[in-house]
């Protein structure tokens, strides 16, 4: 079966990819003649290509991941110390005004 342009004056409506047509005009590049060890080396080493990089291409993201975790840890400290002198200068206002309230009505005696 080989591929036979449209007539004149017709339209197809379908077009042909050009993978299909590669195969048809050179049909010699396209035969299953490829066996054994060097169809093995042709999927074989790509595909090994391929893994490694996506492993590589990985490895950054885990390096990011721990990166954000310690900084996480470290805002999570952050917060804690904070929170600790807030509560003691909350403490230390309550106390001030006590005296104020104190000092207030030692005042107002007459």
């Amino acid at each position: 079966m080989t591929w036979k342009p449209p007539k004149r004056g017709h339209q197809s409506t379908r077009a042909i990819p050009a993978g299909i047509l590669l195969i048809l005009a050179c049909p010699r590049l396209y035969s299953s003649d490829v066996t054994g060890t060097p169809l093995y080396f042709a999927v074989g080493i790509p595909t090994i290509a391929l893994i490694l990089g996506m492993i590589g291409n990985g490895l950054p993201f885990n390096a990011l991941s721990a990166r954000i975790s310690s900084l996480e840890a470290r805002m999570l400290a952050l917060e804690t110390s904070v929170n600790t002198r807030f509560d003691l200068i909350m403490g230390r206002l309550s106390d001030l005004i006590t005296r104020l309230g104190v000092l207030e009505d030692r005042s107002r005696r007459p």
